[in-house]
């Protein structure tokens, strides 16, 4: 019984987006944006290395760089809906390499039912399984949070 409960716990939360994706302006924003890149995404060339997340790589201006990379960082993005789009891109196939900082807004906005650590585990492997497996990809760890900007940042480096 114990086991189906863990479970239980660990998959409970995934049944429901998060927060700040529950209607206002963040979930038009979010839409808009998508549908955007997915737009633009059909005239990559093949080889192209290609960059997922939220507002922090979102924010990062790739144009000087020596390859073509493209942003494909979303705001308000969470480790879920990132797993829902990834594969809408059809420049995925063919990528070079892909990068991937997300994680942030699911500390800051998700609670987890269960443990957070088991959240994470789960979900990240979901987003994994849907990678291509001959591509190499790098994920970007999530920087410690400053706890002393406000007391609704207290306890997320945990």
């Amino acid at each position: 019984m114990k086991r189906k409960y863990s479970a239980l716990l660990i998959l409970l939360p995934l049944l429901f987006q998060p927060s700040i994706s529950q209607g206002g302006p963040c979930d038009d924003y979010y839409k808009t944006t998508l549908s955007a890149q997915l737009r633009q995404d059909q005239n990559r060339s093949d080889g192209s290395i290609l960059v997922f997340g939220d507002s922090i790589i979102q924010s990062i201006s790739f144009s000087d760089a020596a390859h073509t990379i493209v942003n494909y960082g979303i705001a308000c993005d969470t480790i879920p809906r990132l797993t829902k789009r990834i594969l809408q891109y059809p420049s995925i196939k063919t990528a070079s390499k892909i990068f991937i900082n997300i994680g942030i807004n699911d500390i800051l906005f998700y609670t987890p039912v269960g443990s957070k650590k088991d959240y994470f585990t789960y979900t990240y492997y979901q987003l994994i399984k849907q990678l291509p497996q001959k591509t190499p990809v790098f994920f970007i760890c999530i920087l410690p949070v400053n706890e002393n900007q406000g007391e609704h940042l207290k306890g997320h480096n945990e």
